[in-house]
């Protein structure tokens, strides 16, 4: 009996008010929120490093060098989820090229023996298209990379059976890289 009063009291005492400040939080994302697209998922992780990061910087008793290599960590995954989600590739790659992208408008023109349908074209010469496609194709490269470093980063290097064996005789400060959200806590 002493056990289920318990229960019900942590639930209103502190798992209810927790439920309410995190809607509150997560209040955007949850609005936003679709289960069929990766992009809320990724938005509701960045939301989360971001709570993490602010709290971790104003109230973590760690020592400094480990704190700073995991709050540093903490904003790059952060960085790097913003240009997944506004999608900067482009504009990264255009800056990486020093070229770039060439809009041109779209020309319609009737197809003959119907009123309704409109064949689409452009009007670009081949050196256009090629330094839209070179740009397009180092966006595609530069899109692969950050997806990669971004799981790396979160994946880490240093995983609990290493600390037990490999790194027995090290102290923790001696093998942590700041890396993995596994160790982001404190």
């Amino acid at each position: 009996m002493k056990y289920k009063f318990l229960k019900i009291w942590d639930f209103f005492r502190w798992d209810l008010p927790r439920f309410f400040k995190n809607i509150w939080r997560f209040r955007k994302e949850l609005t936003h929120f679709g289960g069929w697209d990766w992009h809320h998922t990724l938005s509701i992780l960045k939301k989360s490093l971001q709570i993490q990061e602010r709290s971790m910087s104003k109230n973590s008793n760690e020592v400094s060098e480990t704190l700073n290599l995991k709050l540093y960590y903490m904003r790059r995954s952060i960085y790097l989820i913003d240009c997944i989600l506004e999608e900067k590739f482009r504009e990264m790659a255009e800056t990486k090229l020093g070229t770039k992208t060439i809009f041109k408008e779209f020309k319609f023109e009737t197809i003959e023996g119907s009123d309704s349908k409109m064949l689409v074209w452009e009007d670009e010469t081949d050196e256009e298209r090629e330094i839209n496609e070179k740009i397009f194709y180092e966006a595609a490269k530069i899109e692969k990379e950050v997806w990669s470093e971004l799981f790396d980063i979160l994946k880490g290097d240093v995983y609990p059976i290493d600390i037990y064996t490999k790194f027995n005789d090290k102290s923790y400060e001696e093998f942590t890289n700041g890396r993995g959200l596994n160790t982001w806590w404190y």
